[in-house]
Parts: structure tokens; C-alpha cells; sequence
């Protein structure tokens, strides 16, 4: 579906067959049939892709086929980890993650990737060799490799099925989410206002801010407002369980700066993944209050570049005790809480000049080149072998019982196309940390 907004052609692809952003579903060839045609009637200097994630694993080689320079741009772990954010569930797949540093392959994804019931670890294997190996092909066939902070590029390539130079770029300041300083609490010593502000999903860390509130005790004086809606019921009702007693309120989704107006002394970003860069901390930054933040990914390395003392105390992620501790210093010592709000925090870079890095790239790729490629078959010949696998993926849905199942997602399909022609979509109904 094309459109255009403002001074921008937008070409949408919609996929239509099951679970497209399942880690093993990245070939279906029709997005290859319309990225090369894209490619055709364009005719780009530059190709920039952002994911592969709902197209097709093999776009970068495609556009190098035709002598186009690709910049990949690698906002997470992806390429390492088909779960995306290298987090192991725990236990308690509600709230529970470690942290993965295993090589991408057989030995360490075989047990942890996503799975249907009727898949056995043959199958699964070969298609985690399948993925291994197209994205380092894929990375190979870049011109260039970009990262928005040098801790995540190092982490990529530690972990990258080809060891190959990333270069950092960081992001832009966005318009969306947070932008003007936060109701300040101004609490008396003893007592402390708490503000939490991102999508109420595991990775975010809600439920280890409930787990030092509970060890600080219901009647600490210090109380937590958390903004977000909750991304699983599973997930709402360990959090709710867990803030039984305790001071807490759950304000729900919201739009644009609506978390600004509940007053609070110190904003949390207790986040549990490995940040590739953190708008979150971005965000926070511009509330304008002291900032307890977990050491997660780049999150000690932005605020390590700050000129100056900085507004941010770290934390070790997931370490409840650690949180605990520093609520509870800021809520009976004053001097310690004014010290820290007088320090800087990162806000980002202006969009401009961002802008203009990536003009500097797009010239040097463009004078560059592509890296010479294999031939890849024409999506043509990739029809067959993908309608027949995804009819016999359909039947066995089926033959689980999964028919209400494949019903709603069909519905919600055509629910969601019938969205996209009736025009752009309004503003959003919730801004989290990301």
C-alpha cells in the first residue's frame, strides 16, 4: 500500500501468512517480489534498512545484487539472538529474564527459542543454522554497520555471527514521548514520591521497583505512581500481587507528557535489558528530576560522557536490595537528594544534526559502493516451496485446535487494513522507554 505524507512516498507491505514476526518466519518471498520492484522503479543511491523483522532476510543482498549500498542499522540484538534482546526467560516467564552472552547457535538457542508444540530440535536447529547464517550474510553485504552506542556495538560484535566494524551513531532526540520537565514533589525528609513512566512489560523492570518497595516496608514513606499499560494480563496480575500493601498507584496508559503532572522527587528507569541506547533515559533526563537508573547496556556509558557531576545514580540490574537502598537515602537525606538533582543527564542529540551525520554517511557509502554477492533466486522460484510450508503450518495449527486462535489473528489482520486505508493513524494511546 503506498502513500504520501508530507514530502515523504511510503510504501507499507502487509504480510499474509501466520505469525510473520516469528524469529523463523523472515523468507517469505513476495516482500522480496515488492522490494525488488521498489528497488526497480526507485532506483535509490542509498538503501537504509532499519530491521528485518516482518520483511525478509535477505534485503541488504538484494539491493547489493544491484550494485545499491546498504547502511544497516542495528537498534538491538537481533542479529545475535532470535528472541531479539538476548534476555533467557526465567522460571517465571511473567517477570523473570537472565541475561544471555552464549554464541548464536544450536548449543545455546536450541532449549530457549520460541517454539510450536509439533517442532522438534531437528527442525528448530536447522532453521536457528538458517537464521545464523543469513544474517551474516546480511551483515557481510552491508557497507556500513551502525550502532547507537559504542557499548552495544562491542556487545554485537562479541556475539555477531561474523565479526565485522560497527560504527556508532547515536539516535536523535525524538518528538514523541516526554519533552517538559515534571510536577515536582518537593516530599519533607522521611518521605519520597516515586515516578515510573514505560510500557508495564517485564523488561522494564516494574516488578523489581515493587521488590525494593516491599523491602523498604508499607510503611516507609516512599510511594511509587506508575505510568504504562500493562503489556500481558499475566504480568498485571503478578504486579498488582505484589503491590498489595504497599503505596503504589497504577495509572494506566497515557499519552504525550500526561505522567509530568503527578508530582514526584526522583523518576526510576530500572530497566532489565541491555539498552542499546535508551530514549528512556533520554526522556527522564528531560523531567528534570533525580534519576535512579540500572547499569543496563549503554545506560553507563551515556551517562560516563557527561560533562560534569551527573543527575543519574546507578543501580545494578534486577537488584532490588541496590534500589532499595538508594530510595532510601534520597528519602531521608535531603542534602543527597538536592546534590543529585543538580547534576546533568543525557537529552540527546538534536535531529539536525543527526540529519547531517547520515548525509556525510550516505555520500561515503555511495562513493564506496556495494560489496560484490552470490546471485540470490528470483522470489519467483521461492513461491512454491513457501505456499506449501505455510499451508502445512496452517493444518497443523488446526489439528491442535488453534482454529479460534487463527480466526482472531485473521480478524485482526483485516481489522488492521482496514485502518491502514482509511488513513494515517491518530496520536498514540501510550509512549514508553525504549
Amino acid at each position: 500500500m503506498r502513500r504520501i505524507e508530507g514530502r515523504l512516498a511510503i510504501a507499507r507491505v502487509h504480510r499474509s501468512d501466520l505469525y510473520f514476526d516469528h524469529w523463523d518466519k523472515g523468507g517469505d518471498p513476495r516482500v522480496a517480489e515488492l522490494f525488488e520492484a521498489e528497488l526497480a522503479a526507485f532506483r535509490p543511491d542509498v538503501v537504509h534498512l532499519h530491521h528485518w523483522i516482518r520483511l525478509r532476510q535477505d534485503l541488504v543482498r538484494r539491493a547489493a545484487a544491484r550494485s545499491i549500498p546498504t547502511v544497516v542499522h542495528l537498534h538491538d540484538l537481533y542479529v545475535t539472538c532470535p528472541r531479539v534482546f538476548r534476555l533467557r526467560p526465567g522460571a517465571d516467564a511473567a517477570a523473570d529474564a537472565t541475561n544471555c552472552d552464549e554464541p548464536l547457535g544450536r548449543a545455546a538457542c536450541l532449549g530457549c527459542v520460541p517454539r510450536w508444540s509439533f517442532q522438534r530440535d531437528e527442525e528448530v536447529a536447522l532453521s536457528l543454522d538458517h537464521y545464523a547464517a543469513e544474517l551474516a550474510a546480511e551483515l557481510a553485504a552491508a557497507s556500513r554497520r551502525l550502532a547507537p552506542s559504542a557499548s552495544h556495538a562491542r556487545r554485537l560484535m562479541a556475539r555477531a555471527p561474523r565479526p565485522l566494524p560497527i560504527d556508532v551513531l547515536p539516535h536523535p532526540r525524538l518528538p514523541g514521548g516526554l519533552q517538559a520537565p515534571s510536577a515536582r514533589a518537593d516530599s519533607p525528609r522521611g518521605r519520597l514520591r516515586v515516578l515510573f513512566f514505560a510500557t508495564l512489560v517485564p523488561m522494564k523492570g516494574a516488578h523489581v521497583v515493587l521488590e525494593a518497595l516491599a523491602e523498604l516496608g508499607p510503611d516507609s514513606g516512599v510511594e511509587v505512581d506508575f505510568h504504562g499499560a500493562f503489556a500481558t494480563p499475566a504480568y498485571e496480575q503478578k504486579l498488582r500481587a505484589r503491590a498489595a500493601g504497599l503505596a503504589v498507584r497504577f495509572h494506566g496508559g497515557y499519552v504525550a507528557d500526561e505522567p509530568l503532572r503527578t508530582p514526584a522527587d526522583v523518576v526510576v528507569v530500572p530497566s532489565l535489558a541491555p539498552e542499546s541506547y535508551s530514549f528512556w533515559l533520554d526522556e527522564a533526563g528531560r523531567t528534570g528530576l533525580p534519576i535512579v537508573a540500572a547499569a543496563s547496556g549503554a545506560i553507563p556509558e551515556r551517562i560516563a560522557a557527561l560533562d560534569g557531576p551527573a543527575r543519574v545514580r546507578l543501580v545494578p540490574p534486577g537488584d532490588a536490595s541496590a534500589l532499595a537502598a538508594v530510595l532510601r537515602e534520597l528519602r531521608d537525606d535531603l542534602a543527597a537528594r538536592a546534590t543529585l538533582a543538580a547534576g546533568g543527564a543525557p537529552e540527546g542529540v538534536e535531529l539536525d544534526a543527526h540529519l547531517a551525520a547520515l548525509e556525510g554517511l550516505y555520500a561515503a557509502v555511495r562513493q564506496g559502493g556495494a560489496p560484490a554477492v552470490a546471485p540470490l533466486a528470483p522470489p519467483l522460484a521461492l513461491r512454491h516451496d513457501w505456499d506449501r510450508r505455510e499451508l502445512l503450518f496452517r493444518e497443523l495449527l488446526r489439528s491442535e485446535g488453534w482454529e479460534k486462535v487463527l480466526a482472531s489473528k485473521e480478524e485482526e489482520l483485516a481489522r488492521l487494513r482496514r485502518e491502514k486505508s482509511a488513513g494515517p493513524p491518530g496520536p498514540p494511546s501510550e509512549r514508553g522507554g525504549t
